[in-house]
């Protein structure tokens, strides 16, 4: 609508390998004429090829503003930076990508930070607790973050009269987590923690894409534990748990507590 009424256009660069999330953000937007949706072959995993992924970028020359999410669309944002002089380079930080990492590894990767963030006009944090981060470590001395809160956000709803994700059938507590299967998620922990409990008392619902953790070997083993995969509707999810767990070794301000505390749902974190 801003677009429409602004004049103001937009283009959207998305990863190719979120095909489900592109799809549904496509279908929303697809009637809004001031954005276009371009696919990018963009990853997680750290490349020096996503450096070549500027000439997709750069194929659009006349961008007044940059915003970009995510480390490797921030390597993108200061390549832009240097090229375009014009340009007004923002960043929004949701995280710390070098948190767990080694020690000689992590301080490379907070030098790099600090370059990259070095040519933003603007650092917005996902929460405080972040902007404190970047400050104490001398990455960026004048980050903003809303005064309370996160930057994302959802609408609170009543669970109860959305269908459940998946139903049990016993009326045990149902422990679940939503996001990706990764170890840096503290699945492992997890994983170790589900099979020390007894059925007798716990079911757990795990959703989210595999990366580099599947539960494969513990469904086979436990009947009280569900893995659903990717979910397009979290409501459905969020209707069929009592608690949400979050065993994350490093998260900037995670959505899944906004969202679970939305719905009334207790979450317990690291």
């Amino acid at each position: 609508k801003l677009g429409v009424e602004r004049n103001i256009s937009y283009v959207l660069f998305l990863p190719e390998n979120k095909q489900k999330y592109n799809e549904l953000l496509e279908d929303e937007l697809r009637s809004n004429k001031s954005i276009s949706i371009r696919p990018l072959s963009i990853h997680r995993e750290v490349s020096l090829k996503d450096i070549f992924l500027i000439n997709e970028v750069l194929k659009f020359r006349n961008f007044n503003q940059i915003i970009s999410i995510g480390p490797k669309s921030l390597l993108l944002n200061f390549l832009i930076s240097l090229l375009n002089v014009n340009t007004n380079n923002v960043h929004l930080m949701t995280g710390q990508h070098w948190s767990s990492m080694k020690r000689m590894t992590r301080s490379f990767f907070i030098f790099l930070d600090r370059i990259l963030l070095s040519q933003m006009n603007l650092v917005v944090c996902d929460s405080n607790g972040q902007c404190r981060i970047l400050k104490s470590l001398g990455i960026y001395s004048t980050p903003l973050a809303p005064p309370n809160g996160s930057i994302k956000g959802c609408l609170s709803k009543n669970l109860v009269k959305i269908p459940k994700l998946h139903t049990f059938s016993n009326n045990n507590i149902v422990i679940g987590y939503i996001g990706r299967l990764n170890l840096d998620k503290g699945l492992q922990d997890l994983e170790d923690f589900m099979e020390s409990t007894s059925s007798n008392r716990y079911n757990f619902l795990i959703a989210g894409p595999v990366e580099d953790f599947d539960f494969k070997d513990l469904v086979k083993a436990k009947s009280n534990v569900h893995v659903v995969g990717f979910v397009t509707d979290v409501d459905e999810f969020y209707a069929a748990i009592d608690i949400l767990v979050l065993p994350t070794y490093r998260e900037g301000f995670g959505s899944v507590v906004i969202e679970a505390n939305s719905y009334g749902i207790p979450v317990v974190g690291r």
